[in-house]
């Protein structure tokens, strides 16, 4: 079990590591839009441009979905960072996540540890998933880190 854990530990740093900047600041058009929408939100206290409810999750006519540069402007709030350092921060959780849903995805068909940790990891360190959480802040690779767990839940509703 000991063995195990040291390579659950050694695959999550290899992935952070696989995370790591190579350029001074964040990457992706995408990013620098939604890094200046929770500037925004940050510097006037609301959310100019919610015009619905729906508005926040992009459901509202000629809406962008308002949900992830407000959770980044609420813990920037609270923790007194940088949008852009906590866009890298969330990076590293959603690599963690995806690691931690595909270990309980593979579960439901194998229950060798190491099959589970290496399928996690090999889906950790896809390249499309590595392009959407690295320094990216990309609703896609959280949406990305969550699939595991979404399948996960709809294999075991239908056993």
């Amino acid at each position: 079990m000991k063995k195990i854990l040291l390579i659950f530990g050694l695959l999550i740093l290899i992935n952070i590591a696989f995370r790591m900047p190579i350029t001074e600041h964040e990457v992706g058009w995408d990013t620098y839009f939604i890094d200046s929408l929770a500037q925004s939100i940050q510097k006037e206290s609301y959310i100019k441009w919610n015009l619905n409810p729906l508005s926040l999750v992009g459901f509202y006519d000629f809406s962008y979905s308002s949900g992830l540069p407000l959770i980044l402007a609420m813990i920037g709030k609270i923790i007194l960072l940088d949008i852009e350092k906590i866009i890298f921060i969330i990076s590293i959780l959603n690599s963690f996540l995806a690691f931690l849903g595909m270990w309980m995805f593979s579960g439901y068909f194998t229950k060798k540890s190491l099959n589970r940790i290496l399928s996690a990891f090999f889906y950790s360190i896809a390249p499309g998933f590595i392009y959407f959480t690295s320094w990216m802040g990309s609703p896609r690779g959280i949406f990305a880190a969550i699939i595991p767990f979404f399948v996960f839940f709809l294999f075991k509703l239908n056993e």
